[in-house]
């Protein structure tokens, strides 16, 4: 159907003389396979020099094209045709064959238009592999969770009935709903405020999210707790190890007593010190910025692969500064540790957005959802995920409010458009999983507690388009165990996060205090910096006749506002931290220049990788 109105509409542009060719969807669909060398970048990969959003959609039409005089009979004001039959749900998706195609996850289409992946092989995440993620299983050259797929429930091939869900592997009794006509292209941008929804949701994200793992009180390191991070694009490909990027900030003191390997930059502000203790070897890739005193002891090294910023003391054994170490005059520091200092006053601000205009009310906003929602809409029950009588629950877009969930063996929620669910309680069904299809965004907001002794939060090859926001009360806490998996962004405020097992996290993670007893690795999605990119709209309005005398700068010297990824700079203060000013634009570490390694065209200076067909690493090359 999609592709019959498609058509009708590009025969009505031919009728006005418009370019409507087929030659326009070719010359901006020639990209190469993802994993091959290739100097003509992918309309979905980030550019430094551009808004990664903004490439001109392959199937719109040149506003200059034809000539109306050519035909006396045409309409001198004809209708215009609503962009938006061309624009698909996320940026994760692209016009291939006349429709919206998941890049994510089409095995005739993955990554790039008519990028087949061959037998044997599926796409995972835009690449086409040979294996997928522990929990999943290749079907029909996809890689899907038997356990919650409607179409491959239980096993590939196995297809849910109308009406119902697959949860545990079987085909139950589901809630689901006809999408509402606000539903079209996925829904509107999710807003919330307790004002006037003028927060966008994706701006919400991009400013809580900045780092891999945030902490307003402390980060503490117990037992054999360790962390180690890096980074990744979802918007180009899945993980692969390699990449720079995923920063650690406290607003308080830390002492790191296992391993710290840490991919980006950390930083330690508002009157922080940091203490290096055990014998393990400690590694920060780019810059270390701590407001007090930095300490190494206990037989361990510390390796600082930029600049160190330090206000207070730097002391210890084995510590070394491949860049500029700048502290102030008369502090110590080890004469060995770097032949390049600076000595200049050093105040580190807190990193971690933690002021009271900053932090995000989540039982306030449930609160106001209770009043404010779609319920109605689709006929969404309040009690319904609280009875047991439905244990799987599909939602549309819109905003919508649950007094909580609860009931035996999994509840399975999934999103299928611009999403907020605003949970009123506890989520503690024995097991839960909450996520969002390949082009769809969910945002969840929960007054309580997560209790399930078995939870999926969003999924690893898509980390950006879940958010989860924990409220409750200050002794809450997510226990975050080798039966949680975390494919998301998680923020708990007033509570906290606990994380028992050795466990990998795709995405981050943002809390009020964050107790690590186990090694942890936390893979960043840098993706998120940019998740505010569909708040953008044009004003539908705009004044025609506006008054003369209105003082056209009402405010000339307004609060200096930080960039996020991708805007333009001039230094790294015009970025929000961690973001640094990169080839005059705001990146999430240093780019690799040409012949240096790398994994993700936005790890490239140039912005080009160039990766051999099936390699999983490439080299930096010139456009």
């Amino acid at each position: 159907m999609r592709t019959l109105y498609y058509l009708c509409v590009c025969a009505l542009i031919l009728l006005f003389a418009l370019a409507c060719s087929e030659d326009v969807v070719d010359n901006q669909s020639t990209n190469q396979d993802p994993n091959q060398s290739n100097q003509n970048q992918d309309p979905n990969q980030s550019n430094q020099n551009q808004d990664p959003n903004q490439n001109q959609d392959p199937n719109q039409t040149d506003p200059d094209a034809g000539d109306l005089d050519a035909d006396p009979d045409a309409d001198p004001d004809p209708d215009p045709v609503d962009p938006q039959i061309y624009e698909c749900i996320g940026e994760y998706q692209l016009v291939c064959d006349d429709e919206c195609i998941s890049l994510k996850t089409d095995p005739d289409h993955c990554g790039e238009c008519d990028n087949v992946c061959e037998d044997g092989t599926a796409c995972a995440g835009g690449w086409c592999l040979d294996s997928c993620l522990d929990n999943e299983t290749i079907c029909d050259r996809r890689c899907v969770d038997t356990d919650v797929s409607n179409e491959n429930c239980g096993a590939c091939g196995e297809t849910c009935d109308a009406g119902e869900g697959c949860v545990d592997g079987q085909c139950v009794p589901a809630l689901t709903f006809d999408a509402p006509d606000i539903c079209e292209f996925g829904g509107p941008p999710v807003r919330f405020d307790l004002d006037d929804d003028d927060r966008c949701a994706g701006n919400v994200a991009e400013e809580t999210f900045r780092f891999a793992l945030c902490a307003c009180d402390e980060i503490r390191f117990t037992g054999g707790g360790g962390l180690g991070t890096d980074a990744f694009d979802s918007s180009e490909g899945p993980y692969m190890p390699g990449s720079l990027g995923g920063s650690v900030g406290t607003n308080n003191d830390v002492n790191i007593t296992g391993f710290f390997d840490i991919g980006g930059s950390t930083w330690a502000g508002d009157g922080s010190d940091v203490d290096f203790s055990g014998g393990q070897n400690k590694s920060i890739a780019t810059d270390f910025n701590v407001d007090r005193n930095a300490t190494a002891t206990g037989g361990g090294s510390l390796h600082i692969g930029n600049n160190a910023n330090i206000g207070g003391n730097l002391s210890g054994g084995s510590i070394t500064i491949e860049g500029t170490l700048t502290i102030p005059d008369g502090n110590n520091y080890p004469a060995n540790a770097t032949t390049d200092v600076v000595h200049a006053p050093v105040s580190i601000p807190a990193p971690c957005p933690c002021d009271e205009d900053q932090l995000i009310p989540v039982n306030a906003l449930v609160a106001d959802r209770e009043f404010n929602n779609d319920n109605a809409l689709i006929g969404l029950d309040p009690d319904s995920m609280t009875t047991g009588t439905f244990r799987r629950l599909d939602l549309p877009c819109g905003n919508y409010y649950l007094n909580g969930i609860s009931g035996g063996g999994q509840v399975v929620v999934v999103a299928h458009g611009r999403t907020a669910l605003f949970i009123d309680g506890d989520v503690d069904p024995g097991s839960i999983t909450m996520i969002a299809q390949p082009d769809a965004e969910l945002d969840v907001f929960i007054r309580g507690s997560i209790h399930s002794s078995d939870v999926t939060l969003g999924s690893p090859h898509y980390p950006a388009a879940t958010r989860f926001y924990i409220g409750g009360d200050e002794g809450d806490r997510l226990q975050i165990t080798g039966n949680v998996r975390v494919g998301g962004f998680v923020y708990a405020y007033p509570g906290r996060i606990q994380i028992m097992d050795d466990v990998e996290i795709f995405g981050g993670l943002m809390g009020n205090l964050v107790h690590i007893t186990q090694p942890t690795w936390i893979h960043y999605d840098r993706n998120v910096q940019r998740s505010g990119n569909v708040c953008i709209e044009p004003d539908p309005d705009p004044d025609p006749d506006p008054d003369p005398d209105a003082d056209p700068d009402p405010d000339p010297d307004p609060d200096p506002v930080c960039m996020s990824l991708d805007d333009p700079c001039t230094s790294d203060e015009d970025c929000c931290a961690p973001l640094i000013c990169e080839n005059g634009f705001c990146s999430t570490g240093p780019c690799s220049v040409v012949g240096e390694s790398c994994v993700y065209h936005s790890d490239c200076c140039s912005n080009l990788c160039a990766r051999p067909a099936g390699a999983t690493e490439g080299t930096c090359i010139n456009n």
